[in-house]
């Protein structure tokens, strides 16, 4: 079932899991995929999704200036 990406299948996997084991909090990659199956996901079991991506060039630019 899974081993095509197909939005609706993964989902549908994804949000099955979230009402089985009902967790407080759920990490997904902040890839293209990741925030489509979020966002899909989020809608299907009523939940807010929040992207926070950090870019790690950025992070080391920032500790090379010292900010």
């Amino acid at each position: 079932m899974l081993a095509d990406y197909r939005n609706q299948s993964y989902s549908m996997a994804l949000t099955d899991l979230v009402n089985t084991h009902k967790p407080e909090l759920l990490l997904l990659r902040a890839t293209i995929l990741g925030r489509e199956v979020a966002a899909s996901s989020g809608h299907c079991i009523h939940a807010s999704t929040s992207q926070a991506s950090a870019r790690f060039e950025d992070m080391r630019t920032k500790q090379r200036r010292g900010s």
